[in-house]
C-alpha cells in the first residue's frame, strides 16, 4: 500500500511540474522566439519608376509654296491666335536642298495642314519639333491607345527649323499649352502606388511638375494609367516619350513591416508588448503603403466615426508575423 501511494505522489508531482513548466516556462521560450521590433518615426514616400509617353493637342502645318524661311519665334514660345508664325520667301530652292520629309509627312497622314499665311489659328506653344505621331497620340485617341499599338522604335523628333523648303512639307506646330496627358503603361506589382484622383509629382531629366491621376484601366498583363497636368514643361512640345519618378505619397509617421499588420474583430491593428510584457492588440491608421511596408498615424487619430483612438507610440514594441 505504501509502495501505491508513494507512486501516487511521484506521478502527482511530476503532473503539477508539468503543469508549472506549460503555464510558467513555455511561454517564456515562446516569447524568447517572438520576432520584435521598436517602433520608429521617420519619412515614407512611395515612388515608381515609368516611361511615358506625352499626349497633347497639338496641330502640324505644311508650306503651301517652297522658298526661303525667316523666323520670327523661337522654339517652345508662346504665341497668340492670329500671330505670324513665319515667313516663306518665294524664291527658287537650291540643288543641294534635300527633300528628307518624305517618311515624316507620310506618317502625318491627312492630319497635317497647309497654310498659306503661316498665323496661328489658336494659342498654345510653337514647336519645330514634329516626330509623325501627332495624329496618333491625341487626347480624342487616349482610349484606343494600348501597349501592344504603339510602335516599338519611336522616331526621335525631327528639328524642322531650316532655311529653305519645298512645297507641303512640314514647318512647325501649335500645341495646347494648358492641358498635357502623360500615358504610362504599369505592371500589376507597381498598380498598387496609383490612385485615381490623387495627385503626384513627377520628376522628370529637367524637373518636377505635378499632375492628377486621370484613369487606371487594366489591359491585359499591364494597366494604363493617364495623368494631367497644367504644369508647362519645355521638353512636353518636343518629346514622345520621357522617363519619371512618381511620387505618389509622401508621409510622416511611423513605418512598419506589413507582415506585422493584422485583423481582430474586424480592425486593422498590431500586437505591441506592454509593460507587463503582454501583447495586446493595438488599433492602428494606414497612411499609406507600397507593399512592402506602410506608414501609420503615430499617437491617436481619428476613425470613420469622429472618435479619437489611442494608437502605437513612437518606441513601442511591436510583433512582427503575428498571425
Amino acid at each position: 500500500m505504501n509502495l501505491k501511494r508513494n507512486i501516487v505522489v511521484v506521478v502527482f508531482f511530476i503532473v503539477a511540474a508539468s503543469l508549472g513548466i506549460i503555464i510558467y516556462v513555455v511561454p517564456g521560450i515562446l516569447d524568447a522566439f517572438t520576432k520584435t521590433f521598436v517602433a520608429s518615426y521617420d519619412t515614407f514616400q512611395v515612388t515608381d519608376d515609368a516611361d511615358f509617353y506625352i499626349v497633347r493637342e497639338e496641330s502640324v502645318y505644311l508650306t503651301k509654296s517652297e522658298g526661303e524661311l525667316s523666323y520670327y519665334f523661337e522654339q517652345g514660345e508662346m504665341v497668340r491666335k492670329g500671330t505670324e508664325i513665319l515667313k516663306v520667301h518665294t524664291s527658287t530652292v537650291p540643288d543641294t536642298y534635300k527633300e528628307d520629309y518624305k517618311d515624316l509627312r507620310a506618317d502625318l497622314g491627312q492630319g497635317a495642314k497647309v497654310q498659306g499665311s503661316y498665323l496661328a489659328e489658336t494659342s498654345g506653344v510653337v514647336s519645330y519639333y514634329v516626330d509623325g505621331y501627332e495624329y496618333f497620340f491625341r487626347p480624342e485617341n487616349l482610349e484606343g491607345i494600348t501597349y501592344e499599338n504603339i510602335p516599338k522604335n519611336l522616331r526621335e523628333p525631327v528639328n524642322l527649323a531650316r532655311d529653305y523648303t519645298l512645297t507641303e512639307e512640314p514647318l512647325y506646330k501649335i500645341t495646347r499649352y494648358d492641358k498635357w496627358y502623360l500615358l504610362a503603361f504599369v505592371k500589376p506589382e507597381s498598380i498598387g502606388k496609383y490612385q485615381i484622383g490623387k495627385t503626384v509629382t513627377l520628376y522628370l531629366p529637367s524637373g518636377n511638375i505635378r499632375g492628377e491621376i486621370w484613369e487606371i484601366t487594366p489591359l491585359g498583363e499591364r494597366y494604363r494609367v493617364i495623368i494631367t497636368t497644367n504644369m508647362y514643361y519645355p521638353d512636353f512640345s518636343v518629346k514622345r516619350k520621357v522617363g519619371a519618378v512618381v511620387l505618389s505619397s509622401d508621409y510622416k509617421g511611423i513605418i512598419i513591416p506589413n507582415d506585422s499588420i493584422t485583423t481582430s474583430e474586424g480592425k486593422t491593428g498590431v500586437y505591441i508588448i506592454n509593460k507587463r510584457k503582454q501583447k495586446v492588440f493595438t488599433e492602428i491608421k494606414v497612411l499609406a503603403s507600397d507593399g512592402i511596408t506602410s506608414c501609420i498615424e503615430v499617437e491617436s487619430f481619428i476613425d470613420e466615426n469622429g472618435i479619437k483612438v489611442d494608437t502605437v507610440d513612437i518606441y513601442d514594441t511591436i510583433v512582427r508575423r503575428p498571425n
